[in-house]
């Protein structure tokens, strides 16, 4: 039996790797705006800010360490 929002929740999770986070939370809620999941940085281990779904796919990481300021080439 799949889980319900599985493919959301992994799909949320590649594209948090994909901008240098890793996600925190293990349970899908929704995408709605108003709810968020928990990210920590790749790089420092620190929870960030948490994000909501879509900002994650924006690719708005919401981290300030040195690897994320740096700009992308």
């Amino acid at each position: 039996m799949k889980l319900k929002g599985g493919e959301y929740l992994e799909a949320l999770r590649e594209r948090g790797r994909a901008i240098g986070l890793e996600l925190v939370d293990a349970d899908w809620k929704t995408a709605a705006q108003h709810v968020t999941y928990r990210f920590k940085c790749i790089h420092t281990k620190a929870e960030v800010k948490p994000r909501n779904y879509n900002s994650v796919f924006l690719g708005y990481n919401g981290c300030d360490c040195d690897e994320h300021r740096r700009p992308r080439v």
